[in-house]
């Protein structure tokens, strides 16, 4: 009987619950503290440098090349969606998560768009393919701006139904079969010529990034005569 009385009252026990994540939506704060810490260090490096304007490259190259500036945002946005996450209830979590999920690549594209933007605003006769040769140099910057890109499409992915994995998984192959063709003999050679790679091999990527491009795009093209065509 005693047993049965302590199960009893551990059943009737609520779970505890971090009531500061369900109450004052800790993942929101965090998201824009997140977003605070890389605009709250170019302010402080542009106070330093006298808020000359247009904002000195100095300011640029410091804020891009800090090993916490960046690290910490990305951390702070990680630590955001895993709050928010776990504060959903069980049985809506991949849904309510997969609605949020465009807010990490909006985030990814606006960073690298704000990052070409203030290299724009130094100097507007700056070239893209300097832009692009800037940020290859910045690992910082480019690896959150694809970090957050790629973790929002891997966390839409991975939490969708299989069927919707698998479309995902078409749609994905067709951008990547497209970015070959039309990228690959134009802004990959750009990025590899800023990386000082010899230019016969530069033109041979090209080429190779065409042919598998174009190659996945026929095979995928015939997959899909071959499916509509059964179903008629």
């Amino acid at each position: 009987m005693a047993k049965e009385r302590k199960t009893k009252e551990v059943a009737k026990k609520p779970k505890r619950e971090v009531q500061i994540i369900k109450d004052a939506r800790l993942w929101k704060i965090l998201l824009i503290v997140a977003i605070i810490v890389p605009a709250l260090a170019t302010l402080l490096f542009w106070y330093q440098a006298g808020f000359e304007r247009p904002m000195p490259r100095e300011v640029f190259d410091k804020v891009t090349l800090n090993p916490i500036v960046f690290p910490a945002f990305v951390g702070l946005v990680a630590a955001s969606f895993w709050v928010q996450y776990r504060s959903l209830p069980q049985e809506s979590r991949n849904r309510e998560t997969i609605r949020k999920t465009p807010i990490l690549i909006f985030m990814g594209i606006g960073l690298a768009a704000v990052s070409a933007v203030l290299l724009w605003w130094q100097n507007p006769d700056i070239s893209l393919r300097t832009i692009i040769s800037v940020m290859v140099h910045r690992p910082f910057v480019l690896g959150s701006a694809a970090g957050l890109t790629l973790g929002g499409l891997g966390l839409i992915f991975f939490l969708s139904s299989k069927e919707d994995q698998r479309r995902s998984i078409k749609v994905t192959l067709m951008l990547i079969a497209a970015l070959l063709v039309f990228g690959g003999p134009t802004y990959l050679l750009s990025v590899l010529d800023t990386l000082g790679i010899p230019y016969l091999l530069v033109v041979l990527l090209g080429l190779f990034s065409f042919a598998v491009g174009l190659i996945l795009l026929v095979r995928l093209i015939k997959e899909e005569e071959r499916k509509t065509k059964a179903l008629t």
